[in-house]
């Protein structure tokens, strides 16, 4: 009688399960690894970044000019009032309009 190793009596499922946990142990730690080694490089020697980051806009706090609409055509109601009796799903909550 033949005695089976520990990895010839894994089925092939397990196997592939233990092999992508292996590969995770290995690449999880390497990936922080970069990500904090690049991390303190960057904190090693931070030059000095000469940006002037002031605003030149100066606030203007003079009334705005006055604009004149015209008024509300009464078909636009008119279509509104059309369009949620057609699609009433589009809708929220009724509107009411008086034309």
């Amino acid at each position: 009688m033949k005695s089976m190793s520990v990895l010839e009596s894994k089925t092939e499922e397990e196997q592939k399960s233990s092999s992508d946990l292996l590969r995770s142990l290995f690449f999880v730690p390497l990936i922080l690894l970069l990500i904090f080694g690049c991390g303190s490089l960057a904190l090693i020697q931070p030059g000095t970044v000469h940006a002037d980051a002031r605003s030149y806009m100066a606030a203007d706090y003079q009334p705005w000019e006055f604009t004149v609409f015209k008024p509300l055509d009464p078909e636009i109601v008119l279509e509104i009032l059309r369009d949620q009796e057609l699609f009433p799903e589009t809708f929220g909550e009724p509107v009411q309009f008086s034309p």
